[in-house]
């Protein structure tokens, strides 16, 4: 906990003791308490103190409550049944060397591949992405995944919990605005003309993280008005002024309070895209570390893909579990968000 506070708020208080565990293979699986001299435990002690001082100074939204609960819920995801068969079909056939090394990190033993283990803090907005020594489940391209299937066999399924629109809704919930289940369809449906919805999620793209162009397959009008609607939507200069606030002179912060260290950005839709980016990722945590509780005897709680959860559900438990799914989430300060939830593209056993 103390590594990951020390990394999210940059204080650099107890980085002196890393050359103790940056000898080991895995130095994230070590504790500092187990392998320190007994000369210097004292000093760990007080210097991890005046770590928790100094962050509680700076978290005054109770941040790091969020944070153990994430912490919690990641430690707890379970190894993914691999289908034996289909992974030594798909490591033979595969001639991509980087593809190939993805798909190795899912060796199984006794069937199953290693649990998946996340870096809280490898990223500006707090995205996770898999640490050196996990299955590499966030670059496994699509058509790899046949090699997961459930652990019931074929009394269980694989399920992807996925939020609708999740970027694009938090912009608009930030600043206290409404928005329907359908974005896209509720920005089409105050433009005089009849257009893709297709283009419009280009034009949503543009506006909010700063393409600045044309939208590509429609004439130049037609482009400048529909970016117009949807910069009225999103209102990026309220959005940006939100954003951009900066916190104790050394930090600006996500809608929940988590530091975002980006005080060298000047770009302003760069400013809104981590804001935005960020408070995605502590609202799609929330929802994942809840369904785990909540089904803490139901499921297999598997791999988190950025705002996408995937578990593991006997059939028993499919129809309580879908159902309680799709009601959506109510979300603490920014209300409720919409749920889709599917079978995963795993092998699963029809």
């Amino acid at each position: 906990m103390e590594k990951i506070l020390s990394e999210l708020y940059d204080i650099d208080i107890i980085n002196k003791y890393d050359k103790y565990i940056n000898m080991f293979s895995q130095p994230e699986a070590v504790s500092l308490d187990q392998v320190l001299p007994d000369s210097l435990l004292e000093q760990y002690s007080e210097d991890c103190d005046s770590l928790h001082k100094s962050v509680k100074e700076y978290d005054t939204e109770l941040f790091v409550d969020l944070l153990k609960d994430y912490i919690c819920f990641l430690s707890n995801l379970e190894k993914i049944k691999i289908n034996v068969l289909a992974y030594r079909a798909f490591c033979e056939v595969e001639k991509n060397e980087t593809i190939l090394s993805t798909l190795r990190s899912f060796r199984p033993i006794n069937g199953f591949s290693n649990r998946v283990s996340y870096n809280l803090t490898g990223t500006i907005t707090g995205r996770l992405i898999a640490k050196k020594s996990s299955p590499k489940v966030l670059t496994l391209p699509n058509r790899c995944r046949k090699i997961f299937e459930s652990s019931w066999g074929k009394e269980g399924k694989l399920y992807n919990i996925d939020f609708v629109s999740l970027e694009p809704r938090v912009a608009r919930k930030v600043l206290n605005k409404e928005c329907s289940d359908d974005i896209y369809e509720e920005i089409r449906s105050n433009l005089d003309m009849i257009i893709d919805r297709s283009i419009i999620k280009k034009a949503i793209i543009s506006v909010l993280y700063g393409k600045h162009s044309d939208i590509e397959g429609i004439s130049k009008n037609k482009s400048d008005t529909i970016l117009e609607a949807v910069n009225e939507y999103f209102n990026l200069s309220e959005l940006y002024e939100i954003a951009n606030k900066i916190h104790f002179n050394r930090l600006r912060k996500n809608y929940y309070g988590r530091p975002i260290l980006n005080l060298e950005e000047d770009k302003s839709n760069k400013i809104i895209n981590n804001y935005i980016q960020s408070t995605a990722v502590d609202i799609s945590l929330m929802h994942f570390s809840s369904i785990a509780k909540q089904f803490k005897d139901k499921i297999r709680p598997l791999f988190v893909l950025h705002d996408a959860f995937v578990v593991d559900v006997h059939n028993d438990n499919a129809e309580e579990f879908i159902s309680e799914i799709k009601k959506g989430f109510v979300c603490k300060r920014l209300g409720y968000f919409p749920i889709e939830i599917k079978e995963y593209w795993g092998l699963n056993w029809n």
